[in-house]
């Protein structure tokens, strides 16, 4: 992403804000400014792969399983998305340039 931009190949990038007060991301001499008062929806998801033929791999399913049940119980993974800056409430009145259907 970083060298897109470097070599002029690209004008904006898509990226997280940054959990810095002024929401800009630095790379070297490299600023990356979020446009004011956009942002854009990405309807994904996280995964982690874990083989249930392995010997442990239906052990390891069940305990992931349960530490996400009590991270999302104890509002951990929120907190962490919000301390990243994926999460920022503070934006929560930005303009959305896609819709999520």
């Amino acid at each position: 992403m970083i060298d897109t931009i470097t070599k002029g190949q690209a004008d904006f990038v898509l990226a997280p804000f940054s959990n810095a007060a002024d929401l800009v991301i630095r790379v070297n001499d490299l600023r990356l400014v979020p446009i004011p008062s956009v942002r854009v929806m990405i309807n994904e998801s996280g995964h982690v792969l874990v083989n249930k033929m392995h010997p442990e791999g239906v052990a390891i399913y069940q305990a992931l399983n349960k530490g996400l049940v009590i991270l999302k119980q104890q509002d951990k993974i929120n907190k962490v998305l919000t301390q990243s800056g994926f999460y920022n409430p503070e934006l929560a009145d930005w303009s959305i340039l896609n819709t999520v259907k």
